[in-house]
């Protein structure tokens, strides 16, 4: 049996009023407004059974977000230079295949890898995720 599904998000975040050394960047005397940017996420996801207790899943996300826009001004960072304040535009494409298996109708697990295959303005990424579900 196959089943799957597609997810889609957006999200957008309120301006805010940073100072100093934020979440956001800057430096010594930094003061301003950052608008961060929004996020577009879809996730693609599938499952194949292969026996009562064996399913296999693959999800597939893709994620878009938009530049932070920083009007103020940025101050200096550590070592005199102009501090940074914001992020540009990053994507990134993620894959997280898995192994299922369920113990009762009511137990499962589910563990497998997730990682990065590419993207723009974002850092690389390994990890395995392992879940263990209750159904009640």
């Amino acid at each position: 049996m196959l089943r799957y599904r597609l997810n889609a998000s957006y999200g957008f975040y309120s301006p805010v009023t940073v100072h100093g050394f934020n979440s956001y960047g800057g430096g010594f005397d930094t003061t301003g407004r950052v608008e961060p940017g929004s996020v577009t996420t879809f996730t693609l996801a599938g499952e194949y059974t292969l026996t009562r207790h064996i399913v296999l899943a693959l999800d597939i996300g893709f994620q878009t977000i938009n530049a932070t826009h920083f009007s103020g001004t940025a101050g200096l960072g550590a070592q005199g230079e102009s501090a940074m304040v914001g992020k540009g535009y990053s994507n990134l494409l993620s894959i997280a295949p898995a192994v299922e298996y369920h113990f009762t109708q009511h137990v499962g697990l589910i563990a497998g890898p997730w990682f990065s295959l590419r993207g723009k303005n974002t850092s690389e990424f390994f990890g395995v995720v392992a879940a263990l579900y209750l159904l009640l």
